[in-house]
């Protein structure tokens, strides 16, 4: 599901996530720091960020 740029995701739990395809594809205007994130159990991050301008 795409993110919702009104939303603070910077200390979501991403801890069980396995997929984050196209979560951010085509995005212009979300710029949060996502670098906090537990990615560790994704298997697929195809086009994650794919056409996304502001990171």
């Amino acid at each position: 599901q795409r993110v919702d740029d009104e939303v603070d995701v910077t200390n979501v739990c991403t801890t069980h996530i396995t997929n984050m395809d196209s979560l951010f594809v085509d995005e212009t205007t979300f710029n949060q720091d996502i670098s906090a994130w537990d990615v560790g159990n994704v298997t697929t991050m195809s086009a994650m960020f794919r056409s996304a301008e502001n990171f």
